[in-house]
């Protein structure tokens, strides 16, 4: 087994997550649109223009330390790393 396939999952995994926190980010953001939107006077006709130019910014890290992200990568991550040692404990002997 080659060292490239080797590290395969574990691209493939932080590629997953990378993805997660980009989502997570930018359904902020749109739901900082839709704060504005229902905060707009109502006697005019208001605006629903899907902008992310006009949406709030919203902190990459902030998505990073989100409780559903570290709610369900924390322990992932731990039972993975958990799951490595104990295949190369089996190995060694």
């Amino acid at each position: 087994m080659g060292i490239v396939s080797r590290w395969q999952p574990t691209k493939r995994y932080q590629r997953t997550l990378n993805q997660n926190f980009k989502y997570l980010r930018v359904e902020r953001q749109f739901r900082g649109l839709f704060d504005a939107v229902r905060r707009e006077d109502w006697s005019t006709m208001p605006s629903f223009e899907i902008n992310l130019k006009n949406a709030p910014t919203a902190s990459y890290w902030r998505a990073v330390g989100s409780w559903s992200i570290v709610g369900f990568y924390a322990p992932l991550t731990v039972g993975v790393i958990i799951l490595v040692l104990l295949a190369r404990l089996a190995h060694v002997e």
